[in-house]
């Protein structure tokens, strides 16, 4: 039968309060459910999800006429809502997602198609939102699109499966691009009280946070309903959805890309080895290789089911609308937008300074690959560990503020690099 959310009011207000770290650390969780069984056990040595050498498409729509369950679309309520009024330049209709005020899903609900098994998958697609658009109001939500494993039923729950990735932003001013991993039924509680780091206890856990975290700077979070959830995000460093008209505006046609692409296994163990990349108007926002989607546990795990799925737990604070046009679901990002080299280390230069109060002093910072070379197009986001002896603006600019000493850190793609400043009364 059709399936309804799983995540209601009621778990968004509970996610609300679940404590959220950028780093694997402790987690305001209480004991739970017992452990979920794998449903696979791992049979190969190594696995290795390579990127496809060409692009292969999955499925494709350009919304351009009302026969969504001829194309392959189920589970919605409703024949989702397309529209005439507003599109891209090429097309005739697009994909309306109206959220009236308090409602927590579009009028249709959800759609679901299913694709050819793939461990990779790039998302393409054209996306507007109405000029009042605020999104949730929280730092959770709206949830946009998923896509799931074949491991998960045609009409698994959804935020509860065995692999399920998300493309969607968090509204705060402005839309920050957002994706996140979800494995919440691969959670193991036999090892007592969550959150439990298992990372080198067993591979069967999940990887989403309950049972640790291999990635830095992600946000995790970790509450049981029950059963338990967990989830990892990451976020660009700055809002790319505008609030104000011009390059960027939300009310804007911005083109959205996203790939996944799943980590190696080698000798039974999960590497943190993924791919995990945004795109907003051909501007790489997010770009991290050294993502965990699986364990060795499940080894033959792969993408499987698409899901148009808008969602706000706590219900729309406004009356709001996004479009969707000409989606696009393929192996592999085209020719035109390779797959990066990923950053292995961050220099920092100089790695020491010193400054007086109210002056300031400029530091680089340099991304580079495995073999010591920088890369260029990356980008950078800069914090102070004491605030209130010198602080650092985007572009490295440290200001002293009180004599003291402070760390500076610079953070690329999951790496980091940083200097010691000292600053003089």
């Amino acid at each position: 039968m059709p399936f309804t959310f799983k995540l209601s009011k009621r778990i968004a207000r509970i996610r609300r309060v679940a404590l959220m770290l950028p780093v694997a650390a402790a987690f305001a969780c209480v004991a739970g459910d017992q452990s979920i069984n794998d449903p696979a056990q791992a049979s190969s040595l190594i696995t290795i999800s390579a990127a496809p050498t060409a692009s292969v498409e999955l499925l494709r729509d350009d919304f351009e006429d009302a026969g969504f369950g001829a194309r392959g679309w189920y589970d919605f309520a409703s024949t989702p809502t397309l529209t005439d009024t507003t599109h891209i330049a090429g097309s005739t209709h697009a994909l309306e997602v109206r959220f009236r005020a308090g409602a927590t899903t579009p009028s249709w609900g959800l759609a679901r198609r299913l694709f050819p098994s793939s461990p990779t998958v790039y998302v393409s697609y054209w996306v507007k939102y109405s000029p009042n658009w605020v999104g949730s109001q929280q730092l959770y939500h709206p949830h946009e699109f998923q896509i799931m494993s074949d491991l998960d039923d045609d009409y698994s729950a959804l935020a509860n499966g065995w692999m399920e990735a998300y493309i969607e932003h968090n509204y705060q001013n402005g839309g920050i691009p957002r994706l996140s991993i979800q494995d919440s039924r691969a959670i193991n509680t036999s090892y007592g009280s969550l959150p439990r780091n298992l990372i080198g206890i067993t591979e069967d856990r999940s990887i989403g946070g309950c049972n640790g975290l291999s990635e830095t700077y992600v946000v995790a979070s970790c509450f049981s309903f029950p059963p338990w959830y967990n989830d990892k995000e990451i976020s660009a460093p700055q809002v790319w959805f505008k609030p104000t008209p011009g390059p960027g505006y939300k009310s804007n046609w911005n083109h959205v890309e996203a790939y996944f692409q799943i980590n190696s296994i080698v000798n039974g163990i999960g590497q943190a080895d993924g791919v995990a990349q945004y795109w907003f108007n051909g501007t790489p926002v997010i770009d991290r290789h050294d993502v965990m989607f699986r364990t060795g546990a499940r080894p033959t795990i792969k993408f499987h089911q698409f899901v148009m799925a808008p969602y706000i737990g706590d219900g729309s604070p406004v009356d709001q609308t996004m479009w969707i046009d000409n989606l696009t679901v393929a192996t592999a990002p085209p020719a035109a937008a390779p797959v990066s080299v990923p950053v292995a280390t961050v220099t920092v230069s100089p790695a020491a300074a010193s400054v007086s109060v109210g002056q300031t002093a400029q530091l680089t910072a340099t991304p580079r690959d495995s073999s010591g070379s920088a890369l260029t197009g990356r980008s950078v986001t800069w914090v102070s560990s004491q605030t209130a002896v010198a602080t650092v603006n985007a572009s490295g600019l440290v200001t002293g503020v009180a004599a003291g000493t402070a760390t500076i850190t610079a953070m690329s793609e999951g790496q980091s690099g940083s200097a010691a400043v000292t600053v003089a009364g």
